[in-house]
């Protein structure tokens, strides 16, 4: 068998230990492909369920930041009905 190595060929006679070493190479090299689609596959479920958790939260902020606004409303609305009951009661005691 001959192969091309940086430009040569070279004729390499390949004997039962080679190919029993290539084919332990072969079955090492498909156990470490198929620990990194593993780790990948994790990593993507990770990664979806930390998408999942960040979209949530965002909903979560969006409705504290709506609840805050109505506070704000609420909170105007009661300090002018304030303001308007002393200023009402201001003018009772005067006269």
């Amino acid at each position: 068998m001959y192969y091309l190595v940086r430009g040569e060929l070279i004729k390499e006679t390949l004997t039962t230990t080679s190919y029993k070493e290539s084919a332990d190479k072969l079955l090492g090299l498909h156990d470490k492909l198929k620990a990194r689609d593993e780790e990948a596959f994790q990593l993507q479920q990770s990664l979806g369920d930390a998408q999942i958790s960040l979209y949530e939260e965002r909903e979560n902020y969006l409705k504290l930041i709506t609840e805050n606004e109505q506070l704000k409303v609420q909170y105007s609305v009661l300090e002018y009905r304030m303001s308007d009951s002393l200023e009402i009661s201001m003018r009772l005691r005067c006269r």
